[in-house]
C-alpha cells in the first residue's frame, strides 16, 4: 500500500521573509493518516489535532514541530521552524502601476512607477496578503502615515549597480510613489527605510523584483493552443534579464506570463497556422526580447504579437532537423565586450550543426565535420551535439558532443567557443555515453566553468574548469537519486543567485545542495507526489512553486532555505563559521590600466576545526595580484583577514578593462558573490562540507 502524504507551512508573508516569534504559522499535513501535531510546550496551536491549524511560538528559538500520524513514512518527517526576535514586524509593500499591453518594442528612455507602503503582515488586507493590492488598505494607510509623521522616507536601491532612487509621497493616500528604469540593467531593488520604530518595531528592508512591462499576444476566434506531446514533463524556460517573464509549457498549452505568474495568459496561434496536429508537438521554447520561439518537429517558429511564422533559409537556419534551442540563464547584459563584438543571445542545433543568434539574426559557427579536425579527435571519429548550454563565463558556449570511434565504446565530451576570442576549445572531461536517454546540462553562475550534466536517474559536476568533478551522492547513503526517491527519476534542476542547486524528481521529492559542494540533502516533503508540479525561479527571495490543477496555474513560494536548515540541524555536522564579512560596497568594478583596487576579506570561526579559504584565478596574465593574511586567536575564537590588492600589469600592451561582479546573498549568514566575466579570482570558505554554510567570493577581469 502507498500512502501519499505531506505537511508544509505558510505565513502570511508569502516570501517567509518575518519569520519571528510574532509570526502566526499554519500548518497544513494532506494524508489520511494524521492523528494530532507535536510542538513545544511554549507554543500554541489553535487546534492541535485539526490537519490544518495556526501555531504560534511568543518566544525566539528553533522549534521541533511534526505530525503524529498512524503509519510513519519519510514524508512525515518532523522539522526545525526557526523564530527569531520581533523587531522587525512590517514591511514594504510593492507593486506596479497599471500599464496597459503594448506590441512596440521597449526603449531603454522609458520608466515605470512602483507604489510603495508599509503593511503589518500579521494584520493585512487580504488582497496585500495575496500581493494583488494596487492601493493601501485602511489599516496600512494609517500605518504609512504613521511612519510618515515619525519620518520615514524609503530608498529604492537597486541590487547590482547600487542605484538609488528616492520617492515622492502622497500623504492623503498613505503611500509613497518613484519611477524606475523600464528595462533596467538590474531587476531587483530593495526597499530601505531609515531606522524608525513604532511600538518597538521595525520596516525591514524588502526586496522586490521590477518586472518587464507587459507584452500583448491576443488571439484570434478558433485559434489554437501550443501543447507538448501528452507524454512529456512539464517545463518552464524564464527570460535571463527578467525572470519574472516566464513561458510554461505543458500538455494542455503554453502559458506566458510577465509577473512570475501572478497573473498569465495562454499562447495560441491560427488554426490553419500549423498542419497534421503539429501544435500538440512542442518540445521546447525559448523566449526572445520580442517574441517567443517554439521548437515543433525539428523546425522553429516564432510567435511575436501579432504573427506566427516559422524560421529558415531567410534566417540562417535549416527548416527541419533541429534538435534543441537554448537561451541564457544568466544575464550577461553587463558584460564588457570590446568595440564591434558582441554575444548572442540564443542557442540552436541539430545532431551536426550549431547556430548562434545576434540580434535574433543566426549564424552558423560550426559543424561537427570540422569541429572533429580542428579539436584533433582521431581520424575515425564520428561526432554528434548533444545538447548545448551557455558556459558560467558569459562568452562561451559549451557544447556537449558524442563521439563514436574515440575508444571501444561511446563517450562524451565537452567542448566549448569563445565568443570574444573566437576560438574552440575542448575541456578535460569525459564521460561513458549511454544509449537509453538523454543527457541535459546547465551551468552555475560562477567565475570559473562549473556545470552540471544529468540523464534521468544520475548528476554530475564539474566545478574550477573541470578540475573538480564527480557524481553526486546523498549525504550519509549509498543509494542513487532514484533509490533515495521511490524509484522516481529527475525532472528539473534549478539554480539560484545564491548558489543553491534544486533537484526535483518527478515524484516531487527535492534534492539540495550548494555550488562547489559534492553531496545531496534529501529535504522533506513539501507537495504530494501525484501533483502537477514545475519549480520557478524567484530572484528576490527562495523558489516558486507552480501547481497545476487541470488547466489552472497557482503560484507558491516554497521556504529552501529553511528546509535545508531543518534537514541539516540534528546532523552530526555543525557548521562553526560565525562571521563572514568584506568591503566590496559595488557589485561591478571598472579599472583601467595602472589603476588598483584593494579589498578585504573576514571570517570568524571555532578553534580548531576545519575553516578553509581558496583563492582561484581565471586568465590570471590579465592581472597582477597579492594577498596577506592575518590570523588572530582569542578564546577559542579564530579570526582570519585577507588583503587582496589587483593592480592592472603594466606590461599588456591592450587596453584591457577589469571588471568586478559581486551577487551578495541578503542572509548575513551566507554570501555568495558570483562572477560573469572572463577573468576572475575566486575566494572560497567551506564549513566542514556542510551544505546550509557555503561562503563564496568571485572576483574577476575582462579583456
Amino acid at each position: 500500500m502507498v500512502i501519499l502524504s505531506s505537511s508544509r507551512y505558510t505565513t502570511n508573508e508569502a516570501n517567509y521573509k518575518l519569520f519571528t516569534s510574532r509570526t502566526t504559522i499554519y500548518l497544513e499535513y494532506e494524508g489520511t493518516s494524521f492523528v494530532e501535531w507535536e510542538f513545544p510546550d511554549v507554543c500554541t496551536v489553535k487546534n492541535k489535532s485539526s490537519p490544518t491549524t495556526a501555531l504560534n511560538c511568543p518566544t525566539p528559538g528553533t522549534y521541533r514541530i511534526k505530525p503524529k500520524v498512524k503509519v510513519e513514512t519519510f514524508e512525515d518527517k518532523e522539522r526545525y521552524l526557526p523564530a527569531s526576535d520581533h523587531s522587525h514586524c512590517f514591511m514594504w509593500y510593492i507593486t506596479t502601476a497599471p500599464q496597459a499591453s503594448r506590441t512596440d518594442p521597449l526603449s531603454v528612455n522609458e520608466s515605470q512607477e512602483l507604489i510603495l507602503w508599509v503593511y503589518d503582515p500579521e494584520n493585512a488586507d487580504a488582497s496585500e496578503l495575496s500581493h494583488t493590492a494596487i492601493l493601501p488598505s485602511q489599516s496600512s494607510q494609517e500605518l504609512s502615515k504613521l511612519f510618515w509623521n515619525l519620518g520615514q522616507d524609503p530608498v529604492v536601491h537597486t541590487y547590482l549597480k547600487k542605484d538609488k532612487y528616492y520617492p515622492q509621497e502622497y500623504l492623503d493616500f498613505g503611500l509613497w510613489t518613484v519611477n524606475v528604469p523600464a528595462v533596467p540593467e538590474d531587476i531587483i531593488i530593495n526597499i530601505h527605510g531609515k531606522a524608525i520604530a513604532f511600538q518597538e518595531c521595525f520596516v525591514l528592508d524588502t526586496p522586490f523584483v521590477i518586472p518587464r512591462p507587459k507584452q500583448s499576444f491576443p488571439s484570434k476566434k478558433n485559434a489554437i493552443s501550443l501543447c507538448s506531446s501528452s507524454n512529456r514533463d512539464i517545463s518552464i524556460t524564464w527570460s535571463a534579464c527578467f525572470p519574472t517573464t516566464a513561458v510554461l509549457l505543458s500538455n494542455f498549452g503554453t502559458f506566458y506570463t510577465n509577473d512570475g505568474f501572478k497573473t498569465y495568459g495562454e499562447i495560441k496561434v491560427p488554426s490553419d497556422a500549423l498542419t497534421q496536429d503539429l501544435n500538440n508537438h512542442v518540445t521546447d521554447v525559448a523566449l526572445t526580447v520580442n517574441g517567443i520561439l517554439f521548437l515543433i518537429n525539428g523546425s522553429i517558429y516564432k510567435r511575436e504579437s501579432a504573427i506566427f511564422f516559422k524560421l529558415g533559409a531567410e534566417h540562417k537556419l535549416p527548416e527541419t532537423e533541429i534538435t534543441g534551442i537554448h537561451s541564457r540563464y544568466w544575464c550577461s547584459s553587463i558584460y564588457p565586450l570590446q568595440n564591434g563584438k558582441q554575444i548572442s543571445t540564443l542557442a540552436a542545433w541539430t545532431s551536426r550543426e550549431l547556430y548562434l543568434a545576434y540580434n535574433e539574426i543566426f549564424n552558423k559557427i560550426a559543424d561537427t565535420t570540422n569541429l572533429a579536425k580542428s579539436l584533433h579527435f582521431p581520424d575515425k571519429a564520428s561526432l554528434s551535439i548533444e545538447t548545448v548550454s551557455y558556459d558560467s563565463i558569459p562568452s562561451e558556449i559549451s557544447v556537449l558532443l558524442i563521439c563514436n570511434g574515440c575508444s571501444s565504446s561511446r563517450l562524451f565530451y565537452l567542448a566549448f567557443y569563445s565568443e570574444d576570442r573566437q576560438f574552440w576549445g575542448l575541456r578535460e572531461f569525459y564521460l561513458p555515453a549511454p544509449h537509453s536517454s538523454g543527457m541535459r546540462m546547465i551551468y552555475l553562475n560562477s567565475a570559473l566553468s562549473s556545470g552540471l550534466l544529468w540523464d534521468s536517474g544520475s548528476v554530475y559536476y564539474t566545478y574550477r574548469n573541470n578540475t573538480t568533478n564527480g557524481l553526486f551522492q546523498v549525504s550519509g547513503s549509498n543509494l542513487s537519486l532514484s533509490e533515495m526517491s521511490n524509484g522516481s527519476t529527475i525532472h528539473q534542476i534549478i539554480l539560484d543567485y545564491f548558489g543553491n542547486i534544486l533537484i526535483k524528481m518527478k515524484n516531487n521529492i527535492f534534492f539540495s545542495t550548494k555550488t562547489d559542494l559534492r553531496e545531496l540533502i534529501r529535504l522533506p516533503v513539501w507537495i504530494n507526489r501525484n501533483k502537477k508540479m514545475v519549480l520557478y525561479l524567484n530572484p528576490s527571495a527562495s523558489v516558486y512553486i507552480l501547481l497545476i490543477d487541470g488547466s489552472r496555474i497557482y503560484r507558491q513560494t516554497y521556504p529552501l532555505e529553511i528546509e535545508v536548515l531543518s534537514s541539516t540541524i540534528s546532523s552530526e555536522i555543525s557548521c562553526s563559521i560565525i562571521a563572514f564579512q568584506h568591503n566590496m560596497d559595488f557589485n561591478v568594478y571598472y579599472l583601467d590600466m595602472g589603476d588598483q583596487l584593494t579589498f578585504w576579506s573576514q571570517i570568524v570561526f571555532e578553534e580548531n576545526v576545519d575553516v578553509s579559504t581558496y583563492l582561484k584565478v581565471y586568465r590570471p596574465d590579465l592581472l597582477l595580484h597579492k594577498e596577506s593574511s592575518k590570523y588572530e586567536v582569542a578564546r577559542g575564537i579564530c579570526t582570519k583577514n585577507e588583503f587582496t590588492q589587483v593592480p592592472r600589469s603594466m606590461e599588456d600592451a591592450a587596453d584591457y578593462e577589469t571588471n568586478f561582479n559581486i551577487c551578495k546573498s541578503p542572509n548575513s549568514s551566507s554570501i555568495y558573490v558570483s562572477s560573469l566575466q572572463n577573468s576572475s579570482m575566486k575566494a572560497m570558505a567551506f564549513c566542514n562540507n556542510h551544505p546550509q554554510h557555503h561562503l563564496l567570493i568571485d572576483i574577476f577581469a575582462s579583456g
